[in-house]
């Protein structure tokens, strides 16, 4: 399991994309919208899974994991206006507590095991979560934001 790094600098090349899908009939149907902000930090390439209020040449601060040469952001900070995005862990803590509790009583059939693995899975990623936008403690006054999932 990767651990955790915090990267600052100046950013640059920074780019939102915006990924909508989903399929409509009859005037009812499903649409999802998901977006992604890709820039370098440092000149080291990264991305953060939402929305981030950067701009060209801001000092900034990510915590997240280094993956094939692309730093993947969990937690980004603007220095220079404070504001923290972070991917949210709530429903993660909540998801790996079902997952479990539901794996506990499955255990009289095999596929109780999975589940409880399985939640221990998301709870690692929600405590992952959790790590990152802690070692981005924000300055006094400034507000923290949780990205749209």
């Amino acid at each position: 399991m990767a651990s955790l790094t915090l990267l600052s600098g100046t950013t640059s090349h920074v780019s939102r994309i915006t990924n909508t899908q989903g399929q409509m009939s009859n005037g009812q149907g499903q649409i999802q919208t998901r977006h992604q902000t890709t820039f370098r930090l440092d000149n080291r390439p990264a991305y953060f899974r939402g929305v981030v209020d950067l701009g060209e040449g801001e000092p900034a601060s990510a915590a997240g994991i280094d993956r094939n040469g692309m730093f993947h952001a969990l937690a980004v900070r603007n220095d220079s206006t404070g504001l923290i995005c972070y991917e949210p862990s709530t429903l993660l803590y909540v998801a790996a507590a079902a997952l479990i509790g539901i794996g506990v009583l499955m255990l009289f059939i095999f596929i109780g095991i999975f589940m409880i693995a399985g939640g221990l899975w998301v709870g690692y990623l929600a405590r992952r979560n959790s790590q990152a936008r802690a070692m981005l403690s924000q300055p006094a006054g400034a507000a923290p934001f949780r990205a749209a999932a």
